[in-house]
Formats: structure tokens, C-alpha cells, sequence
């Protein structure tokens, strides 16, 4: 076996992460990310601890699948893989 591929996309993301998905309704910005924005709902949600900082980490994380998953479907491995280290390097 070489690998095993998400099959979920961005709605399925935001039924596994619900409580996330509805405090971002909330934020001040609609393109908010939840990581540099002022008033960002789901940051002060992690502040007051009414929402575990590891389970916006996984959020994070799968949504950064789900993204590298859209890119391999668009172009091929080799190059949604170049894109995915390029992003890195930027933040």
C-alpha cells in the first residue's frame, strides 16, 4: 500500500468540527482563519478554554489535507507537492 487518501472534502470538515465551524460563523471577518485576525471567535474560544487548542490544531491539520488532496486531484503528485512545500515555506 503506498497511501491512504482523505475522502472527505470542506463540508465534511465542518460536521466533524461543528463547534468550529459555528464560532467562526461569529468572527468579525468572513474569511477569517482562526490564526492572525482580531476578533476571531474561535481564538478567544481557545483563550476562555471553552475549546481545546489541540482540536483546532487537527482542524488545521485536515483542513491542510483536504487542500493538498484538492491539488493532487488538480494537477499531479510531483506538483501539488511542490505547491504544498512552497505554501510551508511562506508561513
Amino acid at each position: 500500500m503506498r497511501e491512504i487518501q482523505l475522502w472527505v472534502d470542506e463540508n465534511s470538515l465542518d460536521n466533524v468540527f461543528g463547534e468550529i465551524d459555528r464560532l467562526s460563523n461569529e468572527c468579525k471577518f468572513n474569511d477569517c482563519t482562526h490564526q492572525h485576525e482580531p476578533e476571531c471567535e474561535v481564538k478567544l474560544a481557545v483563550q476562555k478554554g471553552e475549546l481545546n487548542k489541540a482540536r483546532l490544531v487537527n482542524y488545521f491539520k485536515m483542513k491542510r489535507e483536504i487542500e493538498h488532496q484538492k491539488l493532487k486531484e488538480k494537477y499531479n503528485s510531483n506538483r501539488a507537492n511542490k505547491i504544498k512545500w512552497q505554501k510551508l515555506k511562506k508561513q
